[in-house]
């Protein structure tokens, strides 16, 4: 639900929501997803379909809310790609 979030929220017309510019305001909900389903050194606690649909959302999120000179986006079509295998 959080991964969600992350998608909609620049597109939300509540005042809570866009407290932030428009093309920060799913960070946080981008943050909570990262810390349900990785660890502290990145690797990822969280298997099954939800588990890959939360990385697909996540990764669309990163791509809209980064800019050209961020440098290197995490992909997570490995860790994707490795969840949906395992199911």
């Amino acid at each position: 639900l959080l991964a969600v979030c992350a998608v909609a929220a620049p597109y939300s017309l509540s005042p809570w929501v866009q407290e932030k510019a428009l093309k920060g305001a799913g960070k946080p909900y981008a943050s909570a997803a990262f810390s349900i389903l990785f660890d502290a050194g990145g690797r990822l606690l969280e298997t099954g379909l939800e588990a890959a649909q939360s990385l697909v959302l996540l990764q669309m999120h990163l791509i809209w809310d980064s800019t050209p000179t961020e440098g290197d986006l995490p992909l997570f079509g490995e860790l994707i790609q490795d969840t949906m295998l395992a199911l």
